[in-house]
Parts: structure tokens; sequence; C-alpha cells
């Protein structure tokens, strides 16, 4: 094809190009109906989202029901804003908000969220809303990649010593923090019986499924192996029960690739605690947990 008839073909299939380029690059568009809750997706939205056996482009999505169980990671403040907007108290028309999405196949995805409001009912609600999602998962510079565990797409151990090499510090205002050692039951068994690639899918499988049932503020790291580390944020004895449990009942409702089993062991710190002698203490506790009891958790 000649230069002049190739440019004219882009002038006749410019929009083709536009979502091209937009596709490409990682951008999705949406638009959602806010009165009946539902979303609708364009074909680099859904791919985003991992959901492309799912979801059809132009298909109205619930949104609540369907895709915000794969949201996480966004700030007390942009989640505050989203839900003053939508509920028709904050009256911007255009804001921003980033969050993650926990893709069914295990990969996590950063994303820079760009909202406008475009009509509301008599009483300020928003009626129709669109978005564009920016993937920024690929803009990680090299010194923030060496603070992620390639496997499963999380803060690895060097992150975890850089962060908290000064100590794990408890203000007087809080109830405590809680130190969490996770680790996979039978990781060597399944690599030995199913292989090594099935047992790289259970490290995902499991610390995706730690990831999604931890507070927005809570922390989690790979230390290495089949073990990680979950450092919270304010909590008490009481409310980091009910968060162990959660995370136990969330791991052994994973049945592929294969079931899974997690063991637990923690300590609640009431004042400020170096994170050597935080992770000793979490890591007698797994081992009184692994050597009698795997699947159940104990809390210092």
């Amino acid at each position: 094809m000649k230069q002049k008839d190739f440019l004219k073909y882009i002038d006749q299939h410019e929009d083709d190009f536009f979502h091209l380029i937009l596709k490409k690059a990682g951008i999705g568009t949406w638009l959602r109906d806010n009165q009946r809750d539902l979303v609708r997706l364009d074909e680099t939205m859904i791919s985003l989202w991992g959901m492309e056996v799912h979801w059809s482009p132009g298909q109205w999505i619930p949104f609540t029901e369907k895709m915000l169980p794969m949201i996480s990671g966004m700030s007390i403040t942009d989640q505050n804003k989203f839900k003053g907007v939508i509920e028709g108290e904050d009256q911007d028309n255009f804001f921003v908000v980033q969050h993650k999405i926990n893709r069914p196949d295990g990969e996590v995805k950063n994303c820079e969220v760009r909202i406008e409001v475009h009509t509301r009912d008599e009483k300020g609600v928003p009626l129709a809303i669109s978005g564009v999602n920016i993937d920024n998962s690929d803009l990680i510079t090299p010194k923030q990649n060496a603070y992620f565990d390639q496997l499963t797409k999380i803060h690895n151990r060097i992150k975890l010593y850089e962060k908290y090499d000064q100590g794990i510090p408890v203000s007087p205002e809080q109830d405590g923090r809680l130190v969490l050692l996770l680790g996979l039951d039978s990781c060597k068994e399944i690599n030995d019986s199913r292989g090594r690639d099935i047992g790289d899918l259970a490290l995902r499988a499991f610390a995706k499924s730690i990831y999604s049932n931890i507070r927005d503020d809570d922390e989690i790291f790979r230390l290495g192996g089949d073990e990680f580390v979950v450092i919270t944020s304010n909590v008490s004895r009481t409310i980091a029960r009910r968060l162990v449990e959660r995370i136990l009942l969330h791991v052994s409702q994973v049945q592929r690739p294969v079931r899974l089993s997690g063991s637990i062991g923690g300590v609640h710190l009431a004042e400020n605690a170096s994170l050597a002698s935080a992770l000793s203490l979490a890591e007698e506790e797994l081992y009184k947990v692994k050597s009698s009891n795997r699947g159940t958790y104990s809390l210092r």
C-alpha cells in the first residue's frame, strides 16, 4: 500500500486506529448507570480485568456484585471521595482515584481511574458516570520493581526490611499492631507430587487469598519460600483474631490449582518492637501450629 493510500485508509478508519492505540496503551473506558448500579465496559477494560471469558463489550455488569470484590488497595481518602460522589454528597464532577484489580488469574493490576459525572437528578445524585482506567502496572521504576516479588506480585522481604528496619511503631492511640507469619501447608508435597508449576500457582493463589482478606491499611510481604508476613495497622486483640480466622477460612476455600491450607503464627504488639523480635515470636507461634495442628493459628 502506497503512503497516500495508507493515510487515506487511516482517515477513513480513524476510530479503529484510535481504539487500537488505547488498547496498546492499556487504557480502557466504561460507563456507569448509577441508579441501577450497572457498568458497561469496552474491550480493553474487560481485558484489563482478565474477564474476556465472562464479560462482553457493551454488556451491563452489576458493579457492586461483580466488580467491587475484585478491587482493593484504594486509600481511605479515595474511598470516601468515590462514595461521596456517587451518593450525591460530593458535587465534584471530575476526580481521580487509584486502586488495584485482583484478576481471576492471580495477576494484580495497578490502575489510575479518571472519573467524570455527566448528569445528576434533582437531589444531585449522579445518573451517568464515565471513567477511564489507565494501567500503571508497567510504569514501576527499576527501584520500585526491586521491592516486588515477581511470582506473587506483592512486596518482598527487601521492602519489608527497608520499611521496618528501624522497628515497628505502635502509638499510644492505637489498640496495638499485629505481626503475622503465614505459611502455605504442604508446599513441598505439592511441588513433589504436582510439579513446580502447580506449586507456583498455589503460592500465587495463597498470596492472593491473603491479600484479598486483609484490610486496606494492612500490609503483606513475601518473606521467602512458602512464608508471608502481614503487618496490620491499628487493631485490638479481638479484631486480630477475627482477621486471622477470616484469612484462614478463605484460604481453605481455594480449590484451584489445588486445595489450599495455611497456618499462621502471630504476635500482638502493644508497644514499639524491632522487626527481628516480632518475627522471631511469630515464628515460634507458627512452629507450634505446624508441628501439631496445621490449618489453624496461634497468637501471642
